[in-house]
């Protein structure tokens, strides 16, 4: 016999954000997401050199004071971790503390960072899969024809584990992730040790050290962190979200940190020794391997960070999709886009649309001969604009959603000053120096954000109402009270004994 719960007054007969498939995720595969949205692996050969090539051994203090800020952002997110289930991340926090204007900009923002980091994770996962294929003798050097046609087959293949289920994508990533960092790792031990062997070529421009090459690089620096929050998106899927989700975002800023330090003073010495032409490679540690005749060693290297870059396609494409899931169930966006799948519980339409930009837009790029490395930072840089935007509003969110509950605290309050205000710093600095250097990725970045402000406005004008939707996430639902279990599971008992 069915037995309808009753109704009672503080709770819904429905999420809304039904349709993902609710507490099904262990911690592992919440921190899976987040590994793979971040790409460590891949951040480690790749960011190191382009930050280099900026401010040279500055590099080493520009990753440490990037693990700083990003670990008081993970402090700040955590607050609102332990109290919601959200699909949207950063989006639904900024919400509660600053209202449905500053979330739409969070939100949007941090979209602009997702989906730049997969655009970018395309490309280099690309090239380094391409530079495989001619490192075997089955491409020619430079083939724009094999790069063009491995881009539509890497971003299908994501949108296709994205459809299939959290769970499989997550498992995929984290094995991805770790197989490659283990690759890595050993591949800079291997080149630090043969520091000294084998280049003949005369030596590379350490870099300017200008007060805006360090803030550029601090910026660049901060992009290797971005996706750690990405564990937000799964607020619906996770077992115990309210313990696992906030311990991923207070951690992993710094293991990452570890790992970053580790690589970028390995990578110092060895770049700074190197060809020029190195330094402006979009792919410094592999080229560096290619010139000193190391082919089995560059093999490796292009192997793990092409699988670290598709993992980040997963991870960031799991975010973005959630976000656009969201809004599309607030009215935010067309309806259709919070649909989900009947059988695998993802946001299938929404992963279509992005499969679309993941594909058409490196394919622009890469057929109109833009140069990879200069292709690569400005996605990069573009997404830093997005991502620390969305970092600023939500750790002044954090202050004011507790005072909101009556729980703010001294720590929270100097955690969320001190964060936004060098983020602030930082967005500033970045600005005068890509304006100052190329002014197209800073006002790409302005355009987009007016772009969605005017969306806004013209929501506001029609029916303001549906700002009133605005930061939705996975409430107590009547038939959860009625069995005698929270939709959190024991979290609400752990998480107010902290």
């Amino acid at each position: 016999m069915v037995v309808t719960p009753p109704q009672t007054g503080w709770t819904r007969a429905e999420s809304p954000v039904a349709g993902l498939r609710r507490r099904g995720l262990t911690l592992t595969q919440v921190l899976a997401q987040s590994v793979a949205a971040v790409a460590p692996s891949a951040a480690m050969v790749t960011l190191p050199g382009i930050v280099i090539a900026e401010v040279g051994s500055a590099a080493i203090a520009c990753f440490a004071v990037a693990a700083a800020i990003v670990f008081l952002v993970g402090y700040c997110l955590s607050h609102f971790a332990r109290r919601m289930a959200s699909a949207s991340g950063l989006y639904s926090y900024t919400a509660k503390g600053l209202g449905p204007v500053a979330a739409f900009t969070a939100g949007w923002a941090l979209m602009i960072g997702y989906l730049g980091i997969a655009l970018a994770s395309v490309l280099a996962s690309a090239l380094y899969f391409t530079s495989l294929i001619e490192l075997v003798g089955l491409a020619a050097a430079g083939s724009t024809v094999v790069l063009s046609a491995t881009i539509p087959v890497l971003a299908g293949l994501a949108a296709l584990l994205m459809v299939r289920g959290i769970k499989l994508s997550a498992r995929v990533a984290l094995g991805l992730e770790v197989t490659s960092i283990a690759l890595i790792l050993a591949a800079l031990a291997i080149l630090k040790i043969n520091q000294a062997e084998g280049i003949t070529a005369p030596p590379a421009s350490t870099g300017r050290l200008t007060i805006d090459a360090v803030g550029l690089g601090v910026v660049l620096a901060v992009t290797s962190f971005v996706g750690f929050e990405s564990a937000g998106t799964l607020g619906v899927e996770a077992k115990r979200p309210l313990v696992s989700i906030a311990r991923a975002m207070r951690w992993l800023p710094l293991v990452l940190g570890v790992l970053y330090l580790v690589a970028v003073t390995a990578q110092v010495a060895t770049l700074a020794a190197a060809p020029l032409d190195i330094g402006r490679s979009p792919t410094p540690v592999a080229d560096l391997t290619r010139l000193r005749g190391d082919t089995a060693l560059s093999a490796v290297i292009d192997i793990g960070v092409a699988a670290s870059f598709f993992a980040c396609i997963i991870g960031s494409g799991n975010a973005f999709v959630r976000i656009v899931f969201s809004m599309g169930r607030e009215g935010i966006f067309p309806t259709v886009l919070g649909r989900t799948h009947r059988r695998y519980a993802t946001p299938h339409i929404a992963t279509v649309a992005l499969l679309t930009l993941l594909v058409f837009v490196p394919l622009i790029m890469v057929v109109a001969h833009t140069a990879p490395r200069t292709s690569l930072v400005a996605l990069l840089t573009l997404s830093a604009f997005g991502y620390l935007t969305s970092y600023t509003l939500v750790c002044i969110a954090t202050p004011t959603f507790l005072w909101r509950i009556g729980e703010l605290t001294a720590r929270p309050l100097l955690a969320g000053i001190v964060a936004s205000l060098t983020m602030g710093t930082i967005i500033y600095a970045a600005f005068a120096a890509t304006l100052s250097a190329d002014s197209s990725v800073p006002i790409a970045f302005l355009l987009t954000m007016v772009t969605g402000w005017l969306l806004l406005g013209a929501i506001w004008l029609n029916d303001r109402s549906r700002l009133r939707n605005i930061g939705v996430y996975d409430e107590t639902l009547t038939r959860d009270v009625y069995i005698g279990v929270t939709p959190y599971g024991n979290d609400m008992a752990e998480t107010d004994g902290r």
